[in-house]
């Protein structure tokens, strides 16, 4: 594990990325070769001496916001030099491949981080430059009744998106700022923050860590019961939680605003009790977890369950959050604290620690106004199962074979609990199972309804291992898009059959009909037409500066490998993902395929300054890739 301070300084030069770069696993070995990548970091128009630079694999996802890459945790081998009297740095002895280039400066906001570049053996790239501008700092003050200082709470930057912005600021559309050290802006012992490397531009700050709806504490066996934990409501500066009625401040670069204090108010809280019962004895049940949660208001249409519920969906509700509590004690009566006001479900949820359970129940429904509800009861049911097997297609490869133990099925129900159940609440659930050597799982404590299957791969490299589901049966019946399972029934029979992908998939981009603008991001998508939707499709690929791109561990078959220009329309449309050009190719088991893909940029609309954003991602298949 990484020290928290090490994590911090670590995080910061992997975030502000321009694009986000899809890749595959990182090789775990680093090869000397005979190219070299050179290049120049300035600040403004100066030069910036002694900036370290990093290079390593691109054969790896980026990370995630408030993430740490993993090669540079230590896992991958990465090379590293620091500019000199001129800016200028030197990455020799390079093997041919694709790399990550990633300034380190703490406090800077630096555009096209993370830049991802690919050299041939004894190619020589130059022209690798980086400008840095001095991020701004917001500071202030978080206090609560008493002006005491709230300590150790996080504080959140939203940008202000001015397009979306009226004159009245009735509705400010905002989103999350990706800044480094993410995770650490708290506020210390005097209630202080302090959020620096903060680019130009407008935001709101926010303190509170949600609605102060989340329940801390249960009453179980070993509870030794007191207040909750608080949980502050989203506040925003100065002391409102309507984000609509917050104060947008202004940011210019490199500059310091002070000041932008915020004043949290405890919330009201309650308790909540009530005891769990076996469905079918009446029985206390003593030492099962209780989960708790928000639920939608059932009149209000826009919050997305209402597609997804039937006929009914109008006097349903949907949960929207879910914390674990704690247990019921010897006589299966649970008590949860520190809620406030507002619509809620509580259930009996599945205990990891204890292993599967066979049983489930529906949620209860209930309401928090001004005074603690008491004589909750939770049936407890006995839930549906599934028993089969995985297995990889064609494989006899003692390695590929060993893999079976790495990983887990898991199964999703897309209706929720009794598809809503007795109380008109949705619960989708999500039980797992680990595989077995012989590739046998089981999954229990199902509700009927529909149900999905899926495999991944917790310890491993998830959808970069090339991991996919090519087939899910029962009884030899194709069941990929679901199987419904009934009130306690035992489901047997069912396979899955997986592969892993070994063909690659790479090209060059020929652009036409003008030239590409450096605002411009091009990815490459391969998606599989022989098979159902979703199956063994590939992770984008982002196309470098030469044109050139690779998408790997695919599996074999026909694919449509087509390049896009995020935020350009075609033929008149409109839109975040554009087409612009494709290629079909087939593929077979470790093979390679290039292509030449033509882009012709007069066909397309492009936006002002060839400015476009992220492209959107295709919709989640089923099956080991996400």
């Amino acid at each position: 594990m990484l020290r928290k301070g090490f994590v911090a300084w670590l995080t910061f030069m992997l975030l502000g990325a321009a694009a986000i770069v899809y890749a595959q696993a990182p090789s775990t070995t680093a090869k000397a070769g005979t190219a070299t990548i050179a290049g120049q970091v300035k600040i403004g128009g100066a030069a910036a001496p002694g900036v370290s630079v990093s290079l390593i694999s691109a054969e790896q996802p980026p990370a995630a916001p408030g993430g740490v890459q993993g090669s540079l945790a230590g896992r991958d081998a990465s090379v590293r030099a620091v500019t000199d009297a001129e800016g200028r740095f030197f990455l020799s002895n390079l093997a041919a491949g694709r790399f990550r280039v990633s300034v380190l400066a703490p406090g800077y906001v630096i555009p096209n981080n993370n830049l991802v570049v690919q050299v041939n053996d004894g190619q020589a790239l130059t022209g690798v430059d980086f400008t840095l501008t001095r991020g701004a700092v917001v500071t202030g003050r978080v206090t609560t009744s008493g002006d005491r200082p709230v300590i150790g709470e996080p504080v959140m930057l939203l940008a202000v998106n001015d397009t979306n912005q009226n004159a009245s600021q009735t509705s400010l559309q905002l989103s999350p700022l990706q800044l480094p050290n993410a995770n650490s802006f708290r506020t210390d012992d005097r209630g202080v923050y302090r959020i620096y490397g903060v680019p130009a531009g407008k935001y709101v700050v926010s303190a509170g860590r949600g609605d102060g709806g989340r329940g801390l504490a249960a009453r179980g066996p070993n509870a030794a019961g007191g207040n909750a934990a608080r949980t502050w409501v989203r506040t925003y500066h100065p002391d409102v939680t309507d984000s609509a009625q917050a104060t947008v401040i202004e940011v210019e670069a490199g500059k310091e605003i002070e000041g932008v204090n915020i004043h949290l108010t405890p919330p009201e809280t309650f308790v909540v009790s009530g005891r769990v019962v076996d469905a079918e004895t009446g029985q206390p049940v003593p030492g099962v977890l209780i989960g708790h949660g928000r639920t939608s208001n059932p009149q209000n249409r826009g919050n997305g369950g209402a597609r997804n519920n039937g006929g009914n969906a109008a006097n349903r509700r949907v949960l929207l959050s879910n914390n674990t509590d704690g247990t019921t004690n010897k006589d299966g009566e649970f008590r949860v604290e520190g809620v406030t006001a507002g619509d809620y479900a509580v259930y009996v949820a599945q205990d990891q620690a204890a292993g599967q359970s066979d049983y489930y129940s529906e949620p209860v429904a209930f309401t928090v106004s001004s005074s603690d509800v008491g004589d909750l009861e939770i049936k407890l049911l006995r839930g549906a199962s599934i028993v089969g097997q995985v297995v990889f297609e064609g494989a006899s490869d003692p390695q590929v074979l060993a893999k079976l133990v790495t990983l887990t099925v898991n199964a999703s129900s897309r209706g929720g609990r009794g598809g809503g159940g007795a109380s008109g609440v949705n619960m989708p659930t999500n039980l797992s199972s680990p595989v077995a050597a012989n590739g046998s799982f089981r999954i229990a404590g199902l509700a009927p309804g529909q149900v999905n299957l899926n495999v991944t791969e917790p310890g491993g490299r998830g959808p970069f291992s090339g991991l996919t589901i090519l087939r899910i049966e029962r009884s030899g019946a194709n069941v990929q898009s679901g199987l419904r399972v009934e009130a306690g029934e035992q489901v047997t029979g069912v396979r899955i059959v997986a592969a892993y992908g070994t063909g690659v998939i790479r090209g060059l981009i020929r652009v036409e009909g003008g030239a590409l603008t450096p605002g411009m991001r091009l990815m490459v998508f391969a998606r599989r037409t022989d098979a159902s939707r979703g199956v063994g499709g590939g992770m984008p690929a982002q196309v470098d500066a030469g044109g050139r791109f690779q998408i790997e561990r695919l599996v074999a078959g026909t694919y449509e490998v087509s390049v896009q220009v995020p935020g350009a329309g075609r033929g008149g449309g409109q839109g975040g993902r554009a087409g612009a050009a494709s290629q079909t190719v087939t593929l077979g088991n470790g093979g390679v395929q290039d292509v030449v893909i033509p882009l012709n940029l007069a066909e397309l609309q492009l936006p002002p300054n060839g400015q476009n954003g992220q492209p959107r991602q295709p919709g989640r298949p089923r099956g080991g890739r996400p």
